[in-house]
């Protein structure tokens, strides 16, 4: 990333610091906001500290949220006049007077202005003998932006569907007393602007916006997360069938039971208009998307995904991968635990239970290794793929956030934010702002560098467990 540095001179009785602002190459410069602009201060004062306050967010004015809290400790007194230009259509400011000395005295810098791009600005206040910096990552533009999530009071064992608004922090509706011990809240998935629950004794359908009700059964008893596929809504019951439902109106479309034994609750895989399970005999088959009995293909426990025509699946210390056309094992690998996924053409397996965890990119057609990264924390939740980019939550504990290269494995970004909470929730992604929960509320990083620019505190006690999905405002 090209930057172009603005300075700002602060000078001092005996000596200068610089302030630096920093923005993308390229960007427009308001001259009106006096992004150039050049401050001098005749004082002695050095700096000791300084600490960022607020949220940044493209199109948002700065408010009195948004600020930089520095302590200087002046020897003399005097006036001081302090102007930081982001270059970026802000920036912070302070002016006043001291009178008593020596003392070290708290400067807020006021923040003014509004962001124009969301990228990573920088600041550096000092000399080089001594300085701070800081760091502004301005987040894309979220004033119309709210968020479905789960939150659990450790307390009272109880669960609470939130919608939030994300620029205001505030709750625009909730749906509470959900208990974690008779399944409520369970399981969850998003439709269009519909959300779909399990409700512990059935099923049922808010209203994403409003959180009225749209339609509910009590016939239905989810034993495994939902699964939408081509606007169907599909769920393991708790007789052991497996239901295609309209999300609509909740309306039964059919209902397939296995003629020799239970269906297993693993991954449904949809292909080619059939749809692979698997029963709790161990056998993989294949069904149509109306609900009738194809053919078994092969022996197996889970189902990873279909890719030209070669089935991967796997047990508990291989992978194997199975040609549809021809029906015969192409190949098999040993390992050590894996939590799998099939992108682009390409198979991607977690291996590892003891101290070293390693990703590997296999071949598809042969089962040959293509690249491989290995890490120190385990995989939470599930791999999230964007175009290039493979996103890794490791660790819940200091837990650690990954973006890294499908072609090579090569790292793209790093970060580990261990103050706020630990990570409960897989990532989601919404443009180039990417959250997850944790139990201390939401987070929100940027998906270009991995850098957190939001944070949505937890309500009370509760801890956020799920994140269902982004929505735009009406």
């Amino acid at each position: 990333m090209n930057f172009l540095n603005h300075r700002l001179a602060l000078r001092l009785l005996g000596f200068t610091f610089i302030f630096f602002a920093c923005s993308k190459e390229g960007d427009p410069l308001n001259d009106d906001s006096g992004n150039d602009k050049e401050e001098v201060i005749s004082i002695n004062a050095s700096i000791e500290g300084a600490m960022l306050y607020g949220q940044y967010h493209v199109g948002q004015p700065l408010g009195p949220e948004q600020y930089i809290e520095t302590h200087f400790y002046f020897k003399e007194p005097g006036k001081y006049n302090i102007v930081l230009n982001s270059g970026n259509g802000y920036q912070f400011s302070a002016s006043g007077e001291i009178l008593s000395v020596p003392t070290l005295a708290k400067i807020p810098l006021m923040g003014s202005g509004t962001p124009l791009n969301d990228q990573l600005d920088n600041f550096t206040i000092g000399n080089e003998e001594k300085s701070k910096s800081i760091n502004i990552q301005v987040m894309p533009d979220i004033s119309d932006r709210l968020i479905l999530i789960k939150e659990e009071s450790h307390a009272f064992n109880n669960h609470t569907i939130t919608l939030v608004d994300l620029l205001n922090e505030t709750k625009v509706w909730e749906i509470a007393s959900g208990n974690n011990l008779d399944g409520s809240y369970k399981y969850g998935v998003l439709h269009d602007a519909s959300l779909i629950l399990s409700t512990g004794n059935g099923v049922k359908a808010v209203n994403a916006y409003t959180g009225n009700v749209e339609w509910e059964r009590s016939d239905i008893n989810p034993q495994k997360d939902f699964h939408l596929n081509e606007g169907v809504l599909y769920v393991f019951n708790d007789d052991g069938s497996f239901m295609a439902v309209n999300p609509e109106n909740g309306n039964e479309i059919w209902t397939y039971k296995s003629l020799t034994s239970y269906i297993r609750e693993t991954e449904p895989c949809f292909h080619n208009d059939k749809i692979y399970l698997v029963d709790t005999d161990d056998s993989i088959y294949s069904i149509t998307t109306g609900g009738a009995y194809v053919e078994k293909i092969t022996d197996g426990k889970h189902i990873a995904g279909i890719s030209d025509q070669v089935l991967i699946h796997y047990e508990n210390s291989k992978i194997f991968g199975f040609d549809l056309t021809t029906h015969k094992e192409l190949w098999h690998i040993d390992t050590e635990g894996h939590k799998v996924a099939i992108y682009e053409g390409d198979l991607f397996a977690m291996e590892g239970l003891t101290y070293k965890k390693i990703l590997r990119c296999y071949n598809i057609h042969n089962g040959t290794i293509k690249w491989e990264h290995s890490f120190e924390k385990e995989l939470q939740q599930h791999f999230l793929f964007d175009g290039d980019v493979l996103y890794l939550q490791m660790g819940k504990i200091h837990a650690e956030k990954i973006a890294l290269n499908i072609i090579d494995g090569s790292h793209i970004w790093k970060n580990s934010y261990d103050f706020y909470g630990i990570a409960a929730t897989p990532l989601i992604k919404d443009g180039e702002t990417m959250y997850y929960g944790t139990s201390n509320g939401i987070v929100g990083l940027s998906a270009k560098n991995g850098i957190r620019g939001y944070f949505y505190p937890k309500a009370d006690f509760f801890s956020v467990k799920n994140l269902y999905g982004v929505l735009p405002k009406l």
